[in-house]
């Protein structure tokens, strides 16, 4: 059996993420750990789950024309599911449980992920969509950046 995974499944999945982030960092910043950097990371998912919306929003209601069947859509299936979060309440729950570094740690996590799971979908979006998600994959590495440089501050290794 094929398994079918269009451009608007992705998308879907990527507002998913943003939201779930956007929750994390909230909470993050609300609780007084690296406030100044989880607030910027928090307007960050936001704007970018805005972006992605926009997108979607642009396809109506007429299905991808790009799809993939077979193995590449089980992995991009796998590379979804294997976000650290299902829900945005289930994201602020474990940013209340977690030490500073704890947090940095699992946000570059998150960050790498996002990172990887933007890069596969990339070849499902229009192409003239193409330049947000190469725009959005760029702050998002540059969220690996500004995690990793916190890290250093805090006296741990990135």
């Amino acid at each position: 059996m094929s398994v079918l995974f269009t451009a608007r499944d992705m998308l879907a999945t990527a507002i998913e993420i943003e939201r779930s982030g956007f929750a994390f960092y909230s909470a993050l910043a609300g609780a007084g750990k690296a406030t100044f950097t989880f607030q910027h990371l928090a307007d960050q998912e936001r704007l970018h789950e805005t972006m992605f919306q926009r997108i979607l929003d642009s396809l109506g209601e007429a299905p991808a024309a790009e799809s993939y069947t077979g193995e590449l859509a089980l992995y991009i299936k796998a590379l979804a599911s294997g976000r650290v979060f299902t829900n945005t309440a289930e994201a602020r729950e474990t940013a209340a449980k977690l030490a500073p570094v704890e947090a940095v740690h699992m946000a570059i996590g998150m960050e790498k992920d996002s990172i990887l799971f933007y890069g596969e979908m990339r070849g499902l979006v229009r192409r003239e969509d193409r330049p947000v998600v190469d725009r959005i994959t760029d702050e998002e590495r540059g969220h690996v950046l500004l995690l990793s440089g916190l890290l250093t501050q805090m006296g741990e290794t990135p």
